[in-house]
């Protein structure tokens, strides 16, 4: 934060050197000393509201990006605002657009900087207990490293036989009574406590002493939602929905729901001209209409008829409903580069103006379907909890889904979208859907 004012204070005077001149000394004037200062005080503080200094933004340079443009944004116009209020204060043209343009580039790419330093550095990660989950999550780490975690080993509340498979491939460094010598020899940033531990006194006090020996302590699910940007719903209990304030401000509600309405209307604006050439591309391959209803599953279980261009033949479910595949024989020619590129879903840019659906949020699901994984997947109808979206955090992690266990997998990232989503959240979601766009695309 310091040096966000020291960069914005030297942004400014630089800027009023270049555009009033040094020799008139026009920008050491005591009558400009109030709109100098006005510009660094705004920024910082649409900083702190956008939450440019939190730790979690530091952790993402999606976030670092999002965050700092919107803290810029805002904390410029926010300055013009007030010097417009101060009297015998002026702002000179350019000024604004200056230091916004100066301070993002400076302040976003110093953050990035930092960040990609850090991550040089693993973090030496040691394990408390020997679990189901932690020991599922144990081996998948494994199976796919992560070069910003250095797997030390792991401590066992007591020796048992289950955990020998896991020994081959981690070492086991002792119990929990030898928990400070451990984290000593080992230099361990991080331990991680099984869930299941959270209650044993014997664990109380091992975090305890870790916590003055200065390690960081972690839960295995919030370890796992930080390592694979998903929530395990194994995991998930009712102390779950306690604890991760899923419900959002209205505040956030009511930026979300216009920035729905303003993306709607504009993409709707500008690839309203494609949707004639679509429309014919598709009646050429196939007899039907071009544009598709299919009943789909909403917010609180509501059921509304979403929107799409056709990609597969009229007869395509006359055995009766079923997935999608990869490389499914009944999506036409034309459907698959409509797949390819997303521009099958343009149609539910209609949806969203409704208030059906949100540009961002779970993908909703056909009944058919809700019903089979509710009764297969703990917790499935709690996705239902807010809107569905046009593109949402699983369609960026893993794609489309065909199987009971890729909605397993799917509503994963459900919930960690549902436990963490914000607005910067949403935008970098979009500008991610974009780039798979244009991916498919080319």
């Amino acid at each position: 934060m310091y040096i966000d004012v020291m960069m914005l204070l030297a942004a400014v005077l630089l800027t009023r050197w270049l555009t009033l001149g040094a020799a008139a000394g026009a920008f050491w004037s005591v009558q400009l000393a109030a709109s100098t200062l006005a510009f660094p005080i705004a920024v910082i503080m649409a900083g702190t509201i956008c939450g440019l200094y939190e730790q979690q933004t530091f952790r993402s340079r999606s976030r670092i990006a999002v965050r700092s443009l919107a803290s810029y944004a805002i904390g410029t116009t926010l300055g013009c605002a007030v010097i417009g209020l101060l009297p015998n204060q002026h702002v000179e043209p350019g000024l604004p657009a200056a230091i916004g343009l100066f301070s993002f580039a400076v302040g976003a790419s110093m953050r990035i900087v930092a960040h990609q330093a850090a991550a040089i550095t693993p973090v030496r990660v040691l394990f408390l207990g020997h679990g189901p989950s932690i020991a599922t999550m144990i081996e998948l780490m494994l199976e796919r490293p992560n070069r910003h975690y250095d797997l030390r080993g792991y401590l066992l509340t007591e020796r048992r036989g289950e955990v020998v498979r896991l020994a081959r491939r981690l070492p086991i460094l002792g119990t929990i009574d030898s928990i400070v010598s451990v984290v000593r020899e080992e230099r361990i940033d991080e331990v991680v406590v099984d869930a299941a531990l959270v209650q044993d006194q014997r664990v109380g006090q091992a975090i305890v002493d870790c916590l003055h020996e200065r390690c960081r302590v972690t839960d295995q699910p919030t370890f796992h939602e930080r390592l694979l940007g998903s929530v395990p719903v194994a995991d998930i209990t009712s102390q779950w929905y306690l604890v991760s304030n899923i419900q959002t401000s209205s505040g956030y509600s009511l930026v979300k729901r216009s920035l729905d309405l303003v993306v709607a209307l504009f993409g709707l604006l500008v690839t309203l001209p494609l949707w004639p050439v679509i429309a014919l591309a598709i009646r050429a391959e196939s007899r039907g209409s071009a544009l598709y209803r299919q009943n789909r599953v909403g917010m609180h279980g509501q059921t509304f008829s979403m929107l799409k261009f056709r990609t597969m033949r009229l007869d395509a479910e006359r055995n009766g409903p079923r997935w999608a595949s990869k490389n499914d024989s009944r999506v036409t020619r034309i459907g698959r580069f409509l797949r390819r590129t997303r521009l099958d879903e343009l149609p539910q840019l209609i949806n969203v103006l409704r208030g059906e659906m949100s540009l961002v949020g779970p993908r909703p699901e056909r009944p058919e379907f809700v019903e089979k994984l509710a009764s297969q997947i703990p917790h499935y109808h709690q996705r239902h909890l807010i809107r569905p979206g046009v593109t949402g955090w699983a369609q960026i992690k893993c794609g489309y889904g065909a199987s009971v266990e890729d909605a397993r997998r799917k509503l994963c990232y459900d919930f960690f979208y549902l436990k963490h989503r914000s607005i910067d959240m949403d935008v970098a979601i979009l500008l991610r859907t974009v780039r798979k766009f244009m991916d498919g695309a080319c």
